[in-house]
């Protein structure tokens, strides 16, 4: 239905006009809807965190997104709301035919839509909500934002999903490509007639980094499973999806989904709205490290050798400039992070002594400021399909130099090289062309206020469920 039958069926006198406003005039904006007396706006990208500055009054659920995406105006009392995350709902409810109150959810994957989502059941009284993912940590924020707000119960696990875990709950969502490789939702899928099926892929690329043979020690073993997956299963579950989404135009799954899957659109990764904030509080890295120089690269990948972190050490000694120094935030291989110490040592021996940190245990709440005070992100690695690291710096405004990996060669907001041993003079080239720095720190926030911010996304979700209802 179009706004204009909205207006005519509610018997309300009005119009709906779009302006353009500044990101410098939001203020004056907001004050233009008090005094010339607008009913009420909608707020877009990139001005949803903006406008809450300004207003009287913002509702939990905004607050809780951290946006605001409505405001009404009442008697010149200016109210906040966000209707994000109501399209999955609706599509929900429209379905099935029954409501989201007292359900049973079960959502796989913690990524940039799941808190949106999560929220939204919770809104509409879901009996209780587990959140399965890899990394227990980001379930466990949206849980206990939940449990703290909401009557619903939620749940944070990394458990592997059964069968009996999808026979007891009422609605399950799929936010994780990993889910796709779990045999046990083949059949569900064929079952699923009358129901909208959504496919978020976060590449394939995973699925071919090892060779190709059978190693009993475990992780070749595992490859080749995959591998197995891929040819024997993969083809048949692509065409039970109505739509399947991929990360970017480089995605590694996007050729295959072009040829098997009905539909195939791009819907990046988001990052927290905590990285587009300014903060006034003092560095928190001086909790976990004191370097002795004010600038710093920054480097955060689980220490694992794929990350090369080995290759962006011997870069960094490479460089010319001797007054910044470097800090590695990870966690992973106990043994590959006690070969990086030792290969810090050598590399002392060669290029003399610089200023190293390799810290984990950081705190993932510390991680924001950690970043907004950085110089340069790097990132080494042989492997990624989407680099959500280099997006946060980027967020933050912090120029980054990168391997030619997944997205990054679309990425405007830094450098990338084509290998690792060109990475010490594109350092250089930024630490030292102040004109160049600006500029890439410039167009990098700005690129991801644009494209990569949770409301986009669920705005961007809820269209394309739209579209297909």
């Amino acid at each position: 239905m179009s706004v204009p039958n909205l207006f005519e069926k509610y018997d309300i006198d009005a119009v709906y006009v779009s302006y353009d406003v500044n990101p410098d005039r939001v203020k004056e904006g907001i004050e233009g809807i008090r005094h010339l007396g607008i009913m009420g706006t909608n707020v877009t990208i990139p001005h949803k965190i903006e406008v809450m500055k300004y207003l009287d009054e913002i509702d939990k659920k905004a607050k809780l997104f951290g946006a605001v995406n409505t405001i009404k105006n009442v008697d010149g009392k200016l109210y906040g709301y966000n209707t994000d995350g109501t399209g999955l709902t609706k599509s929900i409810r429209d379905s099935s035919g029954e409501d989201i109150k007292g359900k049973k959810v079960l959502i796989i994957g913690a990524g940039g839509a799941c808190r949106s989502i999560a929220i939204q059941l919770a809104i509409e009284e879901a009996a209780s909500i587990e959140i399965v993912n890899r990394s227990i940590e980001k379930a466990q924020i949206i849980a206990d934002t939940i449990n703290s707000h909401f009557e619903t119960k939620a749940i944070a696990s990394s458990k592997t999903i059964t069968q009996d875990d999808i026979d007891n709950v009422d609605i399950l969502i799929n936010e994780c490509p990993e889910a796709l490789t779990s045999r046990c939702l083949y059949p569900i899928l064929v079952d699923l007639k009358d129901v909208i099926k959504i496919l978020h892929v976060h590449g394939f690329g995973g699925l071919f980094q090892y060779p190709l043979k059978i190693n009993f020690s475990g992780r070749m073993l595992k490859a080749f499973k995959y591998r197995l997956f891929y040819f024997v299963y993969l083809r048949k579950y692509l065409s039970l999806y109505d739509l399947c989404l991929c990360l970017s135009e480089v995605d590694s799954s996007k050729t295959t989904l072009e040829k098997y899957a009905q539909r195939v659109k791009i819907l990046r990764n988001a990052v927290d709205d905590i990285f587009f904030e300014t903060s006034n509080r003092e560095n928190p890295l001086l909790k976990y490290a004191q370097p002795t120089n004010k600038r710093y690269c920054l480097s955060i990948a689980n220490y694992f050798p794929y990350k090369n972190q080995k290759g962006i050490l011997l870069e960094f000694y490479k460089s010319v400039n001797d007054d910044i120094s470097i800090i590695f935030i990870g966690k992973g291989s106990s043994r590959y992070f006690a070969e990086l110490i030792a290969y810090n040592l050598e590399l002392e021996k060669t290029y003399g002594k610089k200023d190293v940190f390799f810290l984990s245990g950081v705190a993932r709440e510390d991680i924001p400021d950690i970043l907004s005070n950085a110089t340069l992100y790097l990132v080494g690695s042989f492997f990624e399909e989407f680099s959500i690291s280099i997006i946060e710096a980027m967020a933050k405004g912090v120029p980054f130099v990168s391997t030619n990996v997944g997205n990054t060669r679309l990425l405007p907001g830094g450098v990338v090289v084509e290998s690792i041993s060109q990475m010490h003079k594109s350092i250089d080239l930024l630490l030292n062309n102040a004109e160049l720095y600006k500029e890439c720190s410039y167009r990098g926030r700005a690129y991801a206020m644009q494209n990569c911010r949770t409301e986009y996304a669920v705005d961007q979700l809820e269209k394309y469920i739209q579209d297909l209802m």
